[in-house]
C-alpha cells in the first residue's frame, strides 16, 4: 500500500445482517498477531461503524463518529485484489493477482473468513478506501463516509485483507 493508491470492495449486505468487519493488515501471522492498520467493524443494530487499528499486538482505541449509516440490508457493496478465500468446509484457492496487474508493485493478498449464504441481488453499493500520506479516506457510493489517520506507518506492510460477516462479495477491483 503506498499513497494514491485504492482499493474497491463490491458486494451485497444480507437480508438480516448483525456486522461484517474489514481488516487491512502487515501480513496473515496469527501468533504474534499481524499489526492491523485498519479495521472496519459494521455492526447494524447500532447502526455504526467502528475503526481502530492494532500495532504490535496492543488495539488502540475506537472511533466511532459518522455523519451516516450507509449499509442497508440486502444491498450490494464492494472490496480488494484477491489470493484466496477461507469458507467453512470449503476452501477455494485462486491465482495470486500482482499489484502490477492493478497499477501496484508486488502482491497482495485477501483473505476472506466465513463467507456464505447465497447471493441476492440490489442496487449496487461501492465502498472505497484511498490511502492518502496521512490517512485513509472511505468512500460509501462516491461520498466520503470518514477518515482514519495511519497508526501503522509502514504503509508498504500492508498487504493483506480480512473479510468476515454478514455480506457476499460479487466483485473485487
Amino acid at each position: 500500500m503506498k499513497p494514491g493508491k485504492k482499493i474497491k470492495v463490491m458486494g451485497i449486505v444480507d437480508v438480516s445482517p448483525e456486522s461484517f468487519d474489514m481488516k487491512l493488515t502487515c501480513g496473515r501471522s496469527e501468533e504474534p498477531p499481524a499489526d492491523v492498520a485498519l479495521e472496519l467493524k459494521v455492526r447494524f443494530p447500532e447502526r455504526q461503524v467502528v475503526r481502530n487499528a492494532q500495532i504490535d499486538g496492543v488495539w488502540g482505541e475506537d472511533e466511532l463518529a459518522i455523519s451516516y449509516f450507509p449499509f442497508i440490508p440486502d444491498q450490494p457493496f464492494r472490496p480488494f485484489a484477491v489470493s484466496e478465500y477461507h469458507i467453512p468446509s470449503q476452501e477455494f484457492k485462486l491465482p495470486a493477482f500482482s499489484r502490477s496487474d492493478l497499477g501496484w508493485e508486488g502482491c497482495f493478498q485477501l483473505v476472506v473468513l466465513h463467507f456464505f449464504k447465497l447471493f441476492s441481488f440490489g442496487s449496487k453499493t461501492e465502498i472505497e478506501i484511498l490511502c492518502e500520506h496521512q490517512r485513509f479516506r472511505v468512500f460509501v457510493d462516491g461520498h466520503q463516509l470518514f477518515d482514519f489517520y495511519h497508526r501503522v506507518l509502514a504503509l508498504q506492510a500492508i498487504d493483506t485483507i480480512k473479510i468476515n460477516g454478514d455480506l457476499q462479495l460479487t466483485k473485487l477491483g
